[in-house]
């Protein structure tokens, strides 16, 4: 068999209309699709957080219309307190609501005067508050206390 002769044959890809059209064609719609999801995972946090939102104020309504109904007249009382005062103390509305909701349910079936068991409620709810603020306050020196001991003993 005789070789006439030979040819070589080197071949490339031309990536230059490639490049062109990945830039003008798929960058966009990627970058499209990456900002619909994100909006689309925002929408839905924002949305989860409006549930969780109502839900609480739901349970807090709930707890307020107990306390009405448990304290009668005085309940407007108690529902002031922990309104106000209870969150200057730390405590969040909704648990103080829970508690003299609780509260008055109890002094309710005991036969306890409205009067006198919104005092009650009034009362232990701040006892509450205060009780832990101050323990609040006692973990905080201690755990100060500790920390200055952690170098060990100094020299004066």
């Amino acid at each position: 068999m005789d070789i006439i002769g030979e040819a070589a044959y080197r071949v490339t890809a031309d990536t230059s209309g490639f490049q062109r059209e990945a830039e003008s064609g798929l960058l966009p719609a990627v970058k499209r699709i990456s900002g619909i999801l994100a909006a689309a995972f925002a929408a839905k946090e924002i949305f989860d957080f409006g549930k969780e939102a109502v839900k609480e104020a739901s349970i807090t309504q709930k707890a307020v219309e107990s306390v009405r109904a448990s304290f009668g007249r005085f309940g407007a009382d108690v529902v002031h307190f922990n309104e106000n005062i209870a969150s200057s103390l730390g405590v969040s509305n909704q648990a103080a609501s829970a508690f003299s909701a609780q509260i008055g349910t109890l002094t309710d079936n005991l036969g306890i005067s409205n009067q006198q068991s919104s005092l009650m409620a009034i009362n232990l709810e701040e006892l509450g508050a205060n009780m832990a603020a101050v323990k609040a306050s006692i973990r905080r020196r201690c755990s100060t206390r500790s920390l200055r001991a952690l170098p060990g003993r100094r020299v004066a």
